[in-house]
């Protein structure tokens, strides 16, 4: 959004609502007032920085048998711009996807988690999760080291 709005008061203040660029991004903002009396304006600006975004691994529930030895993956997300993410599972074994799906992650809130079907479960070995489409994407998650 740009440009000037009129809020027409004679007195005392209004509050307009500002649409950030997301999480992680620098926002501006100038305010003009000008008195009808008076020949030209008086100006002052601000900026401010959103947090930046995380997104986690962490274990969920056990996978039922024959991969009981394994457990899902929970993505976790915090200063996110909300909407509808697609997200893909994936190991440090070859850079290779865990599965062959794609998941959805509905994002209504800044923060969340989300248990995914994808499974895993090598000692040792790292799983994370690869934000393929959505706002902001292609990112990905911290690693879980198993």
């Amino acid at each position: 959004w740009s440009g000037w709005s009129n809020v027409g008061i004679t007195s005392g203040s209004t509050n307009l609502g500002l649409a950030t660029s997301g999480p992680g991004a620098t926002n501006y903002i100038e305010v003009r007032v000008w008195a009808q009396d008076t020949g030209s304006p008086s100006t002052a600006s601000g900026s401010g920085a959103s947090y930046p975004r995380r997104s986690w691994v962490t274990k969920g529930a056990a996978a039922p048998a024959p991969n009981a030895s394994q457990n899902f993956l929970v993505v976790n997300w915090s200063e996110f711009q909300t909407g509808s993410y697609t997200v893909r599972c994936r190991t440090n074994r070859g850079d290779t996807y865990i599965g062959t799906y794609t998941y959805t992650v509905n994002a209504t809130s800044s923060s969340g988690a989300q248990q995914l079907l994808c499974r895993f479960g090598y000692p040792g070995d790292q799983a994370y999760i690869s934000w393929t489409g959505g706002p902001g994407a292609p990112f990905d998650s911290d690693t879980l080291t198993w």
